[in-house]
């Protein structure tokens, strides 16, 4: 920040020629206010190469917390939910007893989303 500060610029160009290199395309950047100063939105073929960018991005001192959200949409939830059925009734959470899960981990928590 003390860089921006000293001397602002848009970082995009930047952003853009490290992403290329990647073979990942920018598709948006903000300045954010709240809990995150910037949003990049990106769309990269394989996690694993936007992973190796913010590898290297966070080498530098320049980038620190990071935080990642891959999406998926709702087409592709759908269709990767409908063969999870019979799979759930194997399934046991940890530290559990029961295939029931009436116990759940400490610290755990819940959230319930909103339909």
């Amino acid at each position: 920040m003390a860089g921006m500060l000293e001397k602002p610029e848009d970082r995009t160009p930047a952003l853009e020629k490290l992403l290329d290199a990647a073979g990942i395309r920018l598709l948006s950047s903000y300045w954010t206010f709240g809990d995150h100063d910037f949003l990049v939105i990106v769309e990269a073929e394989k996690e694993h190469e936007w992973m190796k960018v913010l590898l290297l991005t966070a080498s530098t001192g320049g980038l620190c917390d990071l935080k990642t959200t891959v999406r998926c949409p709702q087409p592709t939830a759908k269709r990767l939910s409908r063969g999870q059925k019979p799979s759930k009734g194997r399934f046991i959470r940890p530290a559990t007893t029961s295939r029931k899960g009436l116990d759940r981990p400490r610290g755990a928590q819940s959230v319930r989303l909103r339909s």
